[in-house]
């Protein structure tokens, strides 16, 4: 299998998104192909002359360091494409033509983003939400996932679904 992260901060700033990416992308990396893109780069301070001219100097950084990994990202396709953060709407549009035949598009906060979930079921994608409380946060949102009827992911086991940590055996109560 074939993951992205994208993270312009990814090595730079030690937030609950970069510890996340690093920590998951190990753990994948033992069976997948992971491929982790940051920017490299250290969150810039404003600039008060950017800000006079209605420039976002956090925009400007993100338009930067997306347009020099672009070129990685647009070279192959991939079975899971994940859309959260700025530009959305941009990522949708594009997700379906670099997803593999039988991946996935998670997209983060769907119940924020209602079009581009509307705009990827008349593409043919079937939808499941998750809906609860995420980390850190006092309000519920939704997560979905975006599959079309040729999703064929392995199991990590022969024995679907595998057993959880703390199983008990209902063998064991007779």
């Amino acid at each position: 299998m074939k993951i992205a992260f994208l993270n312009i901060y990814q090595g730079q700033v030690e937030r609950g998104a970069e510890t996340y990416v690093a920590e998951l992308s190990k753990r994948l990396a033992r069976s997948h192909t992971v491929d982790v893109i940051g920017g490299h780069q250290s969150a810039k301070k404003r600039w008060a002359v950017l800000w006079r001219l209605y420039l976002d100097p956090h925009g400007l950084q993100t338009f930067w360091q997306t347009a020099k990994i672009l070129p990685k990202i647009l070279k192959g396709k991939y079975d899971i494409i994940v859309i959260d953060g700025e530009f959305r709407d941009e990522c949708s549009k594009l997700a379906p033509r670099y997803l593999k035949k039988g991946g996935i598009i998670i997209l983060d906060n769907s119940d924020w983003h209602r079009n581009i979930a509307k705009n990827f079921r008349e593409l043919g994608f079937l939808q499941i939400d998750f809906k609860g409380f995420g980390a850190l946060n006092t309000y519920t949102w939704v997560t979905s996932i975006f599959y079309k009827n040729t999703f064929n992911f392995r199991g990590v086991s022969e024995q679907l679904p595998t057993n959880p940590i703390g199983f008990i055996d209902p063998k064991n109560f007779k």
